[in-house]
């Protein structure tokens, strides 16, 4: 995206957070709406943005195919949300009943943070179990899917199973992951100890409660939950595609939640993940608006680094799993030497931003990925 673009961009996504109207002024004059909403649907942000684009003065709107194009996304997310809020209430009540404790993660537990509930873009349904109920929950689940299937058991290379509603027809795409272990961890040396933390947090709380269909569900909750939203963000970033839905999850729940910042910093730091977050909160406050106030441990040097071309890194990882910025074909050395001195120097400015993000593991994992390009 151009700048001009860009400023549009972030003010769409600014006006639906903080439910205020578009500076209508960036609109004024040509905008590219086909690149302006393929970015906002790539970033999982077209849902909550759509509202905010139909408020503006009807010159200013994009051209009719795009705005049935956006109504057309607006009808579908609705209807997944439905779907997937009955298969939890149901699935929640299955579980309680057989003496099973679940905690939501992510999807369905952070809608409602939302200033429309149904708007906020969804994917699978993650449920926690931990390792001792996995294999009974999964049986459940694929009970419950219509799927037949063996036995799974946990293994010490995964960290989920999977299981896709076959029947009844209406509910066939609701996909869900039944964790035995919280997550991966963008930094592989914390792994083990993370999950041990998440798993005791996950059984002891404090949980936070939301109403899905009637249903009172578990989530993650304080200072916890920010660190679980949080590192599941940086592992996207640094290996899968991260989105600005991830950003605005982490910013609604930070709005929502009262966190304690001492601890927060105590798990912050043990996590080696301390400098990522004062880093990255550049982004929630620059670019989405939150007042630096209201921004646990804002540290404005750091946050600087959040901006220009490492902005674009961001920008340009795509949305959840669709492809890091590094993965996108920066490194092929073998068409040309001018390619290859783009693609050093590229990779050697996004190791710089990496290494803000993450000092203590950056130059052993970068050293490793460019051996193996050279080999």
């Amino acid at each position: 995206m151009n700048r001009k673009s860009e400023k549009q961009f972030f003010e769409l996504i600014q006006s639906a957070v903080w439910q205020r109207q578009p500076d209508e002024t960036l609109f004024d004059g040509a905008t590219q709406w086909t690149e302006i909403v393929d970015s906002l649907e790539v970033h999982a942000m077209l849902g909550i943005a759509a509202d905010t684009i139909m408020s503006l003065p009807k010159h200013m709107r994009p051209q009719e195919e795009i705005c049935q194009r956006i109504r057309r996304y607006v009808g579908s997310l609705v209807c997944e949300h439905y779907k997937h809020d009955k298969a939890i209430s149901e699935i929640v009540c299955r579980l309680e009943n057989e003496n099973i404790d679940c905690v939501l993660l992510k999807g369905q537990a952070l809608s409602d943070m939302y200033p429309m509930k149904n708007m906020r873009s969804i994917g699978d349904i993650d449920l926690y179990v931990g390792t001792d109920n996995y294999t009974k929950a999964m049986r459940m689940i694929n009970e419950y899917c219509g799927v037949k299937a063996d036995d799974v058991y946990a293994t010490p290379d995964n960290i989920h199973g999977t299981a896709e509603v076959q029947s009844p027809q209406w509910m066939r795409g609701v996909e869900f992951e039944i964790h035995y272990k919280a997550a991966d961890t963008a930094i592989q040396s914390i792994c083990e100890d993370y999950n041990q933390w998440m798993h005791e947090r996950m059984m002891q709380g404090p949980h936070r409660i939301v109403n899905i269909d009637g249903v009172a569900v578990k989530t993650p909750g304080t200072e916890w939950g920010a660190v679980y939203l949080f590192e599941h963000l940086l592992k996207h970033l640094r290996y899968e595609g991260v989105g600005y839905r991830q950003f605005v999850d982490w910013l609604l729940y930070l709005r929502a939640e009262q966190i304690d910042e001492q601890r927060l910093r105590e798990y912050l730091q043990r996590f080696k993940i301390l400098d990522a977050w004062q880093v990255l909160g550049g982004v929630l406050v620059w670019q989405l608006g939150l007042p630096e106030a209201q921004f646990p441990l804002w540290n404005k040097r750091k946050a600087r680094h959040s901006q220009g071309r490492n902005l674009r890194y961001i920008t340009d990882s795509a949305n959840l799993g669709q492809g890091t910025a590094q993965s996108k074909g920066y490194y092929d050395m073998a068409a040309s030497w001018r390619r290859t001195m783009r693609a050093v120097a590229y990779y050697a400015r996004f190791t710089m931003f990496e290494y803000r993000l993450f000092p203590s593991d950056t130059l052993q994992r970068q050293f490793g990925r460019l051996m193996e390009k050279i080999k």
